[in-house]
């Protein structure tokens, strides 16, 4: 079976990345986090990378071409049983037509600069929650609804948050990180949108299922168990979704603000 690195080519080639660098790039722009001259190193077959880093790569690419990539790279990790991750590779050429990428990088996390565009402006925080529950690339009539959207688009594609190919728009990564909340500009930020996401149920006609508030004494013994509780429900909500993201066919928005304290009487 090719190697990890003649793969990698192949699959360069056949997207019409005659270079090495213009790849590196369109990889990079898909959240690749490795430098320029270490990828070059991957190419060459001098340097055996990392199984995340592996990853990255592969999650930029397409189902087919991703499998095509760990088989070769799982081949190089086992060479002793590298009969079963055989596959039949199709010779290709620079000339070879590119195709276009339907999946994105894992996570990754978002800068104080690209944080400070999404607080600039409320539209632009509620297009960056909506792209990045989308299932797949969304085109330009799909946002038609959502006219104040429009200026959006062109801020968060600036930021390298969402980019675009073709009539084609998604998310620059499949689950973006916040960073710790650090600095002032972050904790005023963050406040800017706890205040928005209680606006995002109307922004999106999202049906109310549940919507209740308590205020009440307890003893604190039971606290501890309150809060045990409400870490098992984000649990499940966090492994909620399916594998086949095609059954992941509803969006749900849950708040759950605890507060303790004292007051008089």
């Amino acid at each position: 079976m090719s190697s990890l690195g003649e793969v990698l080519i192949k699959i360069r080639l056949e997207q019409g990345h005659r270079t090495s660098k213009a790849f590196y790039k369109h990889l990079e722009s898909r959240s690749l986090e490795c430098n320029y001259q270490y990828y070059v190193k991957i190419e060459k077959n001098l340097v055996l990378p990392s199984s995340n880093l592996v990853n990255q790569i592969a999650k930029a690419l397409d189902r087919d071409n991703a499998e095509r990539l760990i088989k070769a790279f799982c081949s190089d990790q086992f060479k002793s049983f590298s009969y079963m991750f055989e596959s039949n590779e199709i010779a290709v050429t620079a000339s070879s037509p590119a195709k276009n990428s339907d999946s994105l990088q894992g996570q990754k996390t978002l800068t104080e600069k690209q944080v400070h565009a999404l607080a600039s402006n409320k539209e632009n925080y509620h297009l960056f929650l909506m792209m990045t529950l989308a299932r797949k690339p969304l085109e330009q009539k799909d946002l038609e609804n959502f006219k104040s959207f429009k200026k959006a688009i062109v801020a968060l594609k600036a930021e390298n948050i969402l980019i675009q190919n073709g009539d084609a728009i998604q998310a620059a990564s499949t689950e973006f990180a916040f960073p710790k909340a650090d600095t002032p500009a972050l904790i005023k930020y963050y406040e800017t949108f706890d205040l928005w996401d209680k606006e995002f149920e109307k922004k999106f006609s999202l049906e109310t299922l549940v919507n209740k508030m308590m205020i009440r004494r307890i003893s604190p013994r039971y606290l501890g168990l309150i809060q045990k509780q409400i870490e098992v429900l984000v649990d499940i909500l966090r492994i909620s979704d399916e594998s086949d993201i095609r059954h992941n066919n509803q969006v749900i928005q849950l708040q759950i603000n605890l507060c303790k304290g004292e007051i008089p009487g």
